[in-house]
């Protein structure tokens, strides 16, 4: 698995075992424990991490937020990932930061009338030396107030993490966190009724467009989305079949490709890009992908997405499609990273990983999807 992915899961469970924390945590452990503000859950998290996703973003997009207001001063410094919780707060971390630039950014506080709360955890059991430590300079975490603001910051080694309530600013946060259907698919692409966005995503490529999530409210959306998109003189691709037009379904008008399909995770995922010119050609595995990923034996192919990525299905001739393939990879020095079985021990989905090249294979009883990165 790409180091980046995992470096964000691992965020991720941490934050979910931040929220249970108590102030009877080791000191100097990065542990924020629970304070009334700040409690409330982080967004779910879409399946797909590229660097922007819902409730959190990490790597290059991870900034300081641009509608938290200009009166809370921006604490300076290396931004590893930003988690929102539109209800309750925000969470940023920070790397490489030094005692410094803390101390720096808490006389600034200061300065601007901000109350400073100083905070030592002391571990159940042992002696409460917390007095004694906050007069030699020494703390956890600093509770910062001013009117409605309130912030908690927690500093230790070389990292930090930083809270922020959005008492004050709820409706800057909420706008700013909001989902919009992208405008440059308004009056050619509808967005699903009663279908809550989840993740927006741009692809790029032979097709540029979109890789859009939504949760659908019931499983009548599906079939209402494809019945609009029919009523814009959208049509079936003619040189796509898919297995189950209720589950997965490719859409045209000559222009514009859009593919419907359910996820893992039940919701509905939107593959809409510009239509590729010559059909037969898009079928067909990708050059790209010649002397790098092999193409499975005895499985038909029945869509091909290009873009940043490669997502490509195939229909299998037989049960022993897959394992023939698996072995193909192992042959050629991939390993398996995940794998997920289903009740009776069939793989539903496994990843290969090779020198930063990764294969997630998901697999239905009639088609395989090969999503190459």
């Amino acid at each position: 698995m790409d180091m980046r992915k995992t470096a964000a899961l691992f965020l991720i469970i941490c934050l979910v075992l931040l929220a249970g924390c108590s102030n009877t945590d080791l000191p100097g452990e990065n542990n924020i424990p629970d304070i009334p503000d700040f409690s409330g859950e982080v967004n779910s998290l879409p399946s797909d991490i590229a660097g922007e996703a819902g409730g959190f973003h990490y790597g290059g997009s991870a900034e300081w937020p641009d509608y938290i207001p200009a009166d809370i001063p921006e604490l300076q410094g290396e931004i590893s990932m930003v988690m929102e919780a539109p209800e309750s707060h925000i969470r940023m971390f920070y790397e490489d930061i030094t005692e410094g630039q803390i101390e720096d950014y808490l006389s600034e506080l200061q300065a601007a009338g901000f109350q400073l709360e100083y905070l030592v955890y002391v571990r159940e059991g042992f002696p409460d030396n917390s007095e004694e430590r906050i007069k030699k300079g020494e703390y956890d975490a600093v509770d910062i107030t001013k009117g409605e603001y309130h912030m908690r910051l927690e500093f230790g080694g070389n990292s930090a993490t930083y809270d922020v309530s959005v008492t004050g600013f709820e409706d800057a946060v909420a706008t700013a966190t909001t989902l919009q259907w992208p405008s440059d698919l308004n009056g050619i692409v509808p967005p699903p009724e009663r279908c809550a966005l989840t993740s927006i995503n741009q692809t790029s490529g032979i097709g540029a467009g979109y890789s859009i999530m939504c949760t659908p409210e019931d499983d009548e959306v599906f079939s209402e989305y494809v019945n609009s998109l029919y009523a814009l003189d959208f049509y079936k691709d003619p040189s796509i079949v898919s297995v189950d037009e209720n589950q997965n379904l490719w859409l045209t008008d000559g222009a514009m490709s859009v593919q419907i399909q359910y996820s893992i995770s039940s919701e509905l995922m939107l593959l809409i890009e510009e239509q590729t010119a010559n059909a037969e050609a898009a079928l067909a595995w990708p050059q790209e992908l010649e002397d790098l990923i092999p193409q499975p034996e005895r499985c038909e192919i029945t869509s091909v997405l290009p873009s940043a990525d490669f997502l490509i299905s195939c229909k299998p001739e037989d049960p022993d499609v897959l394992q023939d393939y698996l072995s193909v990879l192992r042959d050629l020095g991939f390993e398996e990273d995940n794998i997920f079985e289903g009740i009776d021990g069939e793989i539903l989905s496994v990843t290969m990983v090779k020198m930063g090249t990764s294969v997630d294979l998901m697999i239905s009883p009639d088609s395989i999807m090969i999503h190459v990165k």
